[in-house]
């Protein structure tokens, strides 16, 4: 932060010396690194971080160009140097951060996704050792969540069909009825129908 505002501060004094020294040919500007608005012929300040960074780096490189005893003498050009290169490390150090932190978000979706496909495939093997590819409340001995739920009625007078009912069963699986099953581990599993098949895993 604080050589942000020391940044500000020299660009403002270079701006000064630089645009009174072309104050004839004001188009020199552009040889310290500032710009210019074409409609009005002004030279512009440097508003951003990485504008100030730009044009103090091309500052630098002109007046190191420059016989020493034509550099201008405000501000000191050590100065200059000494706060870009402050400047430019606040930079970097906040890219790699920035790297960092979104390699790291990445390494958690992958870490999570692969738990998420092992649950699944633990359920999986779970339902064809025990219990012949049927879902069963008795998952939750697993530590698998298992909730049944029952399908809506028809808008039509048929009775509504067996694969119907309930919601959460209890903690020792018992249950009011019915077929759609949800399972999760913190992974899920449901099934549709009495005969209790798998249908999905998802996470």
């Amino acid at each position: 932060k604080q050589a942000e505002e020391e940044a500000k501060e020299l660009v403002s004094q270079m701006w000064k010396t630089v645009t009174l020294h072309c104050f004839e040919m004001m188009s020199e500007v552009t040889q310290w690194g500032f710009k210019m608005k074409q409609t009005t012929g002004r030279a512009l300040i440097p508003q951003t971080r990485d504008e100030r960074l730009t044009t103090m780096t091309a500052y630098i490189y002109k007046e190191q160009n420059r016989p020493e005893e034509e550099r201008f003498a405000k501000p000191d050009l050590a100065a200059i140097i000494m706060v870009r290169d402050a400047l430019k490390a606040n930079v970097t150090a906040y890219q790699i951060a920035n790297t960092q932190q979104k390699n790291y978000g990445e390494q958690c979706a992958s870490l999570i996704q692969r738990l998420s496909d092992y649950l699944q495939a633990s359920a999986i093997d779970i339902l064809a050792r025990n219990f012949s590819m049927k879902l069963s409340t008795q998952l939750q001995n697993w530590g698998f969540e298992v909730a049944l739920k029952r399908r809506k009625p028809s808008k039509t007078n048929d009775p509504a069909p067996v694969n119907g009912t309930t919601t959460a069963s209890s903690a020792n699986g018992s249950t009011n009825g019915s077929t759609s099953t949800a399972v999760s581990a913190e992974g899920q599993a449901s099934a549709d129908d009495n005969d209790g098949l798998l249908s999905s895993l998802t996470d």
